[in-house]
């Protein structure tokens, strides 16, 4: 499986973002995240788990921020830590109240 993703950062940002966090939380999956030092979540949203799900994930195309609302980064987080294939992954990831809404639908 071959994956692409675009970060829409100036290059210079890579180098803060070349951290891989190799995570086993006492539930769930392994997972692996490209991230930063200090990070808990992915800067660059790229996701690996043990049970072979990659996800990467885009803030491209998205309505205005609502309070009210779950962050992707904290749907990302729970979607490659306790998804365990594609079903349960989308379950995570699309809560019906979100912090952002893709606007094409």
């Amino acid at each position: 499986m071959v994956i692409g993703h675009i970060t829409w950062w100036p290059l210079t940002l890579a180098e803060q973002t070349n951290v891989m966090l190799d995570i086993k939380a006492a539930a769930g999956h392994r997972m692996l995240i490209q991230s930063y030092p200090g990070g808990i979540e992915s800067g660059t949203d790229w996701y690996q788990n043990d049970a072979g799900v990659v996800l990467t994930e885009t803030t491209i195309n998205q309505t205005p921020f609502s309070a009210q609302g779950t962050p992707i980064a904290f749907r990302a987080r729970m979607a490659i830590q306790y998804g365990g294939n594609i079903d349960e992954v989308v379950k995570y990831l699309a809560p019906t109240t979100t912090a952002y809404t893709p606007t094409n639908g």
